[in-house]
């Protein structure tokens, strides 16, 4: 099956309204309200490399637990679920989803719920509704701490942004290479 292009096309608009929204969030803030927001840059330029490091880690994780067995099938019934969503190309839609989402749950909303509350929230709404794949929905609440502590250890949501959108696009691009 095809994925398809009107589905990917809508999804990043989706994420492109929450990007929008989060930057006038912040506008608003920096001239207005001078709320503790979290910047999205400046920090350390090593802070990359360590993004970096951080997404392959997770990634290779994330394919050793999926080898183990019982995983197979979560992965397997995953990847059915996000094929239609690739119709561009998984990468479109990782960049999206990963300065969407940071700037959304660790930008936004961290700063007054906390590290632990933002994770349980971001990975509560990653639920897909399908109760066999409950692990991929604790696996995002704990991704939702660790991005947090990312996060909290920079003081800036870029390297957040960009281990979350370097997990999305290795993983989509797997799972959009997965035999359902």
């Amino acid at each position: 099956m095809r994925a398809s292009v009107a589905g990917a096309l809508w999804v990043l608009f989706a994420y492109s309204l929450f990007i929008v929204a989060a930057a006038l969030v912040t506008v608003l803030n920096d001239r207005y309200w001078d709320l503790p927001l979290v910047p999205v840059s400046g920090g350390p330029i090593h802070a990359a490399p360590v993004a970096a490091a951080l997404a392959l880690t997770v990634f290779g994780l994330n394919v050793a637990a999926t080898r183990a067995g019982s995983l197979r099938a979560v992965e397997r019934e995953l990847a059915e679920a996000v094929r239609p969503l690739t119709g561009l190309g998984p990468w479109p839609l990782a960049v999206a989803s990963g300065v969407a989402e940071e700037w959304v749950f660790r930008g936004l909303l961290m700063p007054f719920a906390g590290l632990w509350l933002q994770g349980l929230v971001f990975g509560l709404l990653h639920w897909p509704g399908n109760r066999r794949l409950w692990p991929w929905t604790l696996w995002t609440v704990g991704m939702g701490w660790v991005l947090g502590a990312l996060t909290l250890h920079f003081g800036v949501l870029w390297p957040a942004m960009l281990t979350h959108a370097l997990i999305n696009g290795l993983s989509l691009t797997r799972l959009s290479k997965t035999d359902a």
